[in-house]
């Protein structure tokens, strides 16, 4: 199962820098991708755990199955 969820704090960081740090985490396998952008092919749910957050402390999330689900992410484009 790939689990899908925004780093609010890349964000913040990101617009106090200028930077364009990849917000978005895709956990699956137990590794972890960062993107700019991805597209959920397949079936999906979004998952709103405030007594369970992730390990990484998200309470939102996406989730699909795999490999019904492939996940693209994309590379961020340089500013």
């Amino acid at each position: 199962m790939a689990k899908i969820y925004i780093n609010r704090h890349i964000i913040a960081a990101n617009q106090k820098s200028g930077d364009r740090t990849p917000p978005i985490s895709i956990m699956r396998n137990g590794r972890r991708i960062s993107a700019s952008e991805v597209e959920i092919e397949g079936q999906a749910r979004v998952v709103y755990a405030p007594d369970t957050p992730l390990k990484s402390g998200a309470r939102v999330w996406i989730e699909c199955e795999e490999p019904y689900c492939r996940i693209v992410s994309k590379k961020p484009t340089p500013a």
